[in-house]
């Protein structure tokens, strides 16, 4: 489905059935991975978008649902899932090549940035995994700064990679150890999380965008599927200069 800022309309047809994957890039540029396909399966296909239409891209090396993915349409990492937990891989544009483990197993966190300079942040299965974020320098993980809360279940929750990492913003989910959906989200301000403004109906979804203006959308609130649409503001450093004349 494509958003125009103000409504939705029908989009191209996706070339495969699947969810809970990876997707990272722009309107016009994507790359998308894995996800849950018929039976539960825990596929290693891609998918690249052009801006109108869907084609197949080499599969990852190991598949996973539940993963999630940062970066732009030819330079980006997919990480953890539930059939690896800790797994990480990275595209070129043109193909996977299988990259260096996270410090935490992972599944269903949230991630942003670019293959160079990228944070993942949140996640299942473990406490550890929920309050903690973790970043990457093109090769090799470290770990980051402490969420405010513990964040788990949020599928689909990426930050466009022009925003960088202090750009990052995470909405919506589950919390730990609860299993309860919040409405909290938190801004990474490239050294420490913070909470900001919440979401209107609890759930986990599709987020994307960065900490100044993102787009949440549809999902789950713990008891059924919704179809809301929830636009994100965030706050400004900038200065509104006004000229004062006097008489």
């Amino acid at each position: 489905a494509n958003y125009d800022g103000s409504t939705w309309s029908s989009g191209a047809t996706f070339n495969e059935s699947k969810f809970l994957g990876g997707c990272s890039g722009t309107f016009t540029a994507a790359i998308a991975c894995g996800g849950n396909g018929p039976g539960g399966a825990e596929l290693a296909t891609s998918q690249t978008w052009n801006g109108s239409s869907w084609t197949s891209a080499p599969s990852v090396p190991t598949g996973n649902q539940g993963n999630s993915q940062f970066g732009t349409s030819t330079a980006s990492v997919t990480v953890g899932g539930s059939n690896d937990y800790d797994y990480s891989a990275e595209w070129n544009g043109s193909s996977w090549t299988a990259g260096n483990n996270m410090n935490v197993e992972r599944y269903g966190s949230g991630g942003g940035g670019t293959l160079t300079a990228g944070l993942v942040a949140g996640g299942e299965p473990s406490g550890a995994a929920s309050g903690t974020s973790e970043a990457y320098n093109g090769t090799n993980w470290t770990t980051g700064a402490n969420l405010v809360e513990g964040k788990m279940a949020m599928y689909g929750g990426s930050s466009i990679a022009s925003a960088g990492t202090s750009g990052m913003l995470i909405s919506g989910g589950y919390q730990f150890p609860s299993p309860a959906i919040t409405t909290i989200c938190q801004a990474y301000n490239g050294t420490s999380w913070a909470t900001t403004a919440s979401i209107s109906t609890g759930r986990y979804a599709n987020q994307t965008g960065s900490n100044t203006s993102a787009l949440f959308s549809a999902g789950y609130n713990g008891s059924s599927n919704v179809n809301n649409t929830e636009e994100f503001t965030g706050e400004s450093s900038a200065l509104n200069v006004v000229t004062v004349s006097t008489s």
